[in-house]
Order: structure tokens, then sequence, then C-alpha cells
């Protein structure tokens, strides 16, 4: 009798272990999907994107920003970015400079880059109209895009 007493608490708790680990599971594989696509847009965007040397000679104004593959804010911001760039990339220059990479350490001096991402929103001029560092609305992002520059 004490046996069976105890059995079925044992497989109530049991089952009450495998549905929580079966919904944790869940919610853990439905993230991970979104972080890779988050990762791939990143690296589509960084493909695509204008390069700093036709940027600065094709007379449009432009958004450069700073990231770093491994920052999950600038993965996060890539498809606000690539959306942004679908609107405004005919009159936009849209730029990605990796941190990481040794080619932009210059740039990292002369835009004063202290955190990833960095968006910094030049006029055609090249003047420093704005500078916005981490995680950054899209619609902060565009009311500079649409009205300051």
């Amino acid at each position: 009798m004490l046996k069976k007493t105890l059995l079925l608490p044992l497989l109530a708790l049991l089952l009450l272990i495998i549905v929580t680990v079966g919904i944790s599971h869940q919610d853990f594989s439905a993230r991970v999907p979104s972080s890779l696509t988050n990762l791939a847009t990143l690296k589509t965007m960084a493909r695509d994107a204008v390069p700093y040397e036709v940027a600065m000679t094709n007379g449009k104004p432009s958004l450069i920003e700073f990231y770093a593959d491994w920052c999950q804010t600038c993965q996060s911001l890539a498809s606000t970015l690539a959306q942004l760039k679908q609107k405004y990339g005919e009159s936009v220059n849209f730029i990605m400079l990796n941190i990481d990479d040794p080619r932009w350490q210059q740039q990292i001096q002369t835009y004063q880059v202290t955190g990833v991402p960095q968006l910094t929103f030049l006029r055609a001029n090249h003047e420093i109209v704005d500078t916005l560092i981490g995680k950054v609305p899209g619609v902060v992002i565009e009311d500079v895009l649409e009205f300051r520059i």
C-alpha cells in the first residue's frame, strides 16, 4: 500500500518535469532561429552596404553603422536598418564598418566610436548631424533620416 501511495505522486512529479522541460526546450528553440536570422541579416547588410570610399565621394548623405558580429544589439537592429535601407537607400548611403576590422581604426577614431552599435549620420558634405549609440528605436533613426540629413 505504501508503494502505491508513493508511486502516484512520483509519477505526477515526473510528468510535471517532462512537461516543464518540453516547454522550456520549445521556448529556447523558438529564440535560436531568430538570433541566427538577425546575424544573417546583419551579415547581408554588411555585404550589401555602400563601401565607405564610394560613399565619401558620391554626394549623398550617409548613415554609418559601426557594428560587431558578436554584438546582440547590432544583430537585433539589422532588420530595422534593412527596412530603412529599402525606403531610403536610393538617397542615403548605408555604410557598415565592423569595429573588429583593423581597416576602420582611423574611422573609429575620427567618429569617436565609444560603443556598438553606433549610428553616425552625415550630410552630403560629411558634416556630422547626429550620433546614436546602443539600442535605438527605428522611429528615432527614421526621424534623423527624414528630417535632419
